[in-house]
């Protein structure tokens, strides 16, 4: 079994907030693509729905996700987009099991 972590991580904005909660998201993409155990970090915008938002993320192991979680970049954007959230945000992490 694989030690990686997949992560789906959704996000949903008010309506008034789409284009900021955007910018927040994507100045996410580059500073954590280079962090240690960092295998895939994508950025999604609903088609139909621009204030829904999904991260798919696959991270080496549980240490650096964690690592990432703790990171100066994502403590700024959840400071600064936790106020435009219109639902709990919903991050689920799954490993492979064969």
């Amino acid at each position: 079994m694989s030690d990686h972590v997949h992560v789906v991580a959704h996000f949903h904005f008010r309506p008034d907030a789409a284009e900021a909660a955007r910018k927040i998201c994507q100045a996410l993409v580059v500073p954590t693509r280079s962090e240690p155990g960092c295998l895939r970090y994508d950025f999604y915008c609903n088609v139909d729905d621009p204030n829904d938002v999904t991260f798919i993320e696959e991270w080496s192991s549980h240490r650096a996700l964690d690592s990432h979680l703790a990171s100066a970049h994502v403590a700024a954007a959840f400071g600064t987009a936790t106020p435009l959230f219109d639902a709990e945000p919903r991050i689920l992490k799954y490993m492979r099991t064969s």
